[in-house]
């Protein structure tokens, strides 16, 4: 009998993100943790390399999906399915920055995720980048294809990585083999593996009628085209290869990252009459009207995870699209931000998704402090990541004290207004000139 608990298929919004090679190279956020770096060294002071990759072994223990990968059905049948690996490379997946890294366009490179080194669709969909810091602390650079997960999903795989208390890792290696030894086995087989996934999803189903009614709410024709496109994709991947279409298709980006006081973003939002998340999407319209004036309009992921209930969901958002007139207040404009965005909340999405310039979210961390083993985490990032179409993506996230605020763009947009529009809402700085961001070209 196959054991269907061994296998979990891959949803449909989660297949797209590695429809082609393209969509597999786009489509991988990134998240920059700085930490205290002194408790993270050997006695002679050199950086500790045993220990960090013991703290990765001790969130892999907790988090299971960080030690799944993804493994084709026979023809394409079904859509590829998570598996459990037998080991984890972890020389593959937690690198080390070979230099100390100062202030200025390195250390953008690096925080932007951009960095990291290859990512490999036969291995687990995740990887880390390691810095040391001419400040003396260090840079935690996590990357994970976004097939694993949306960015709720996200916020699971980084507290696997912390704790709420300063914690060692003594017996990480141990109850990662243990948590890998307990993972059910995947088939052998690729007969084995189409049997699974079908069990998987009978088992999903709440009877025949159940199941027929599930089969047949998508249209036949529109499930033979994923069919033929998974059977495709080996080819397409070859022909994007040899036109060099991954370079064409996904042009140099640079970014801007700037941080503020997350209480007095609060008592802006508060002032504006809406929450942060408003508050972020309503000056990310603004600074868009400002750089791309004939494309002021975002795109807005919503979650449609239940309250207080993650689920298992990898992805499980909507995408809105969001507008606003030129002129008044920053109050009204976060109030027709937060009238369209709560419209898309209770109606499923939006009508039209087009034109859009890009995207921008909010998403809050932790409101406490958090700790990577021994070492207090000092600030946390979330970066955007761009499809090929769109031309910029405003990305603010919040831990403990700080609002960040990551902005990534093609690389012909200024990203100085774009920053700028947050400081003279958040600090009152209307009268000043643009801040110098740190800002860094994708070579």
């Amino acid at each position: 009998m196959p054991n269907h608990a061994a296998v979990e298929l891959m949803g449909t919004l989660d297949e797209k993100f590695i429809a082609n090679s393209v969509a597999f190279e786009a489509a991988r956020p990134a998240c920059t943790m700085v930490v205290d770096g002194g408790p993270l060294r050997a006695p002679d002071g050199r950086l500790d390399r045993e220990l960090i990759v013991d703290l990765v072994r001790s969130a892999v223990a907790r988090m299971p999906a960080m030690s799944r990968r993804l493994r084709r059905t026979p023809l394409g049948l079904t859509a590829p399915a998570w598996v459990a690996v037998e080991q984890l490379d972890y020389a593959f997946h937690v690198r080390f920055h070979p230099a100390v890294v100062g202030d200025g366009t390195e250390r953008a490179e690096l925080f932007s995720g951009r960095g990291n080194g290859p990512m490999r669709l036969d291995r687990p969909l995740w990887d880390i980048l390691v810095a040391e810091l001419d400040s003396g602390q260090v840079a935690l650079i996590g990357r994970a294809q976004h097939a694993l997960g949306d960015g709720i999903y996200g916020m699971r795989l980084i507290d696997a990585l912390v704790d709420g208390r300063p914690f060692l890792a003594t017996h990480a290696a141990a109850a990662e083999r243990a948590a890998l030894a307990q993972a059910p086995q995947p088939p052998r087989t690729g007969t084995g593996l189409l049997l699974a996934a079908a069990s998987v999803w009978w088992s999903a189903q709440p009877g025949l009628g159940g199941a027929w009614r599930e089969y047949s709410r998508k249209p036949f024709r529109r499930r033979l085209r994923r069919w033929g496109g998974r059977l495709a994709r080996p080819v397409r991947n070859r022909i994007i290869a040899r036109r060099g279409l991954i370079e064409r298709m996904l042009p140099p980006r640079h970014s801007a990252l700037a941080e503020f006081d997350l209480g007095e973003v609060r008592a802006v939002a508060r002032a504006a009459g809406g929450s942060v998340s408003d508050l972020t999407v309503a000056l990310a319209l603004r600074a868009v009207a400002r750089v791309l004036p004939d494309e002021a309009a975002l795109l807005v992921p919503i979650s449609k995870r239940e309250r207080g209930n993650g689920g298992e969901q990898r992805n499980h958002i909507v995408m809105t699209r969001v507008t606003a007139a030129d002129g008044g207040s920053l109050g009204d404009l976060v109030a027709i931000v937060a009238r369209q965005v709560a419209g898309a909340r209770d109606g499923g999405g939006s009508g039209g998704l087009e034109p859009r310039a890009g995207y921008a979210s909010y998403l809050p961390w932790r409101p406490r402090r958090a700790y990577f083993g021994p070492a207090e985490v000092h600030a946390m990032t979330l970066w955007p990541v761009l499809e090929p179409r769109d031309e910029i993506a405003v990305f603010a996230s919040s831990y403990h004290r700080r609002f960040t605020l990551a902005v990534t763009a093609s690389a012909g947009i200024d990203l100085a207004p774009v920053v700028a529009e947050f400081e003279r809402a958040i600090r009152g700085a209307e009268a000043v000139a643009e801040p110098a961001v740190e800002e860094v070209l994708d070579a």
